[in-house]
């Protein structure tokens, strides 16, 4: 099932005319693999906290920068009170809820693209790898970094996402014995 993308919030730039537009949307990762019995376990010791559900969609974000003038006229979002960013403090924002944005009939979605080869540009941008929850291990595919970027575009997104690796990469088989010491 397609989820709506909204604009949950409007965030100050530098640039008095500029602001950047953020963008949530609900998102199915297909290559999420079934849970364990013992992440089941964890996820219900856990199950009031998001964080430790794989059962439900996770909403990504994404933002794009946008001319304040633009954001009312396409959006109606009224930007004239939003600050402008010093480049120290906290950045001024406004915390909205348009729901299922669109552009002359077109729907606006985020789209994930996963991928374990950086472009020059991506390097250049020095990127950090996805990790299994925040802090967590880095997650691999192949035994390289994954690395995982959103776009916001119109109409139907077309996402590539990377199975992570079950097990790292070339790790030696841990095996334990129990020896009969009668």
């Amino acid at each position: 099932m397609k989820q709506n993308c909204n604009i949950v919030a409007v965030v100050a730039t530098k640039n008095p005319r500029k602001v950047q537009v953020e963008f949530a949307q609900q998102i199915v990762n297909p290559t999420l693999q079934a849970s364990s019995s013992a992440n089941e376990l964890l996820q219900l010791l856990n199950a009031s906290d998001s964080r430790f559900s794989d059962r439900e969609p996770k909403q990504r974000r994404a933002w794009l920068g946008a001319e304040k003038t633009e954001v009312k006229t396409l959006f109606g979002i009224d930007c004239t009170k939003l600050a402008t960013w010093d480049g120290v403090s906290a950045k001024p924002r406004i915390e909205i809820l348009k729901e299922n944005v669109q552009i002359a009939g077109r729907d606006i979605n985020i789209q994930i693209t996963e991928t374990t080869v950086l472009t020059a540009k991506q390097v250049e941008a020095n990127p950090s790898p996805k990790t299994k929850g925040k802090g967590g291990e880095i997650v691999t595919h192949g035994g390289k970094p994954v690395y995982s970027f959103t776009a916001v575009l119109f109409d139907e997104p077309k996402h590539t996402f990377l199975a992570g690796d079950t097990v790292a990469v070339g790790a030696p088989a841990v095996t334990s014995e129990i020896n009969d010491m009668a």
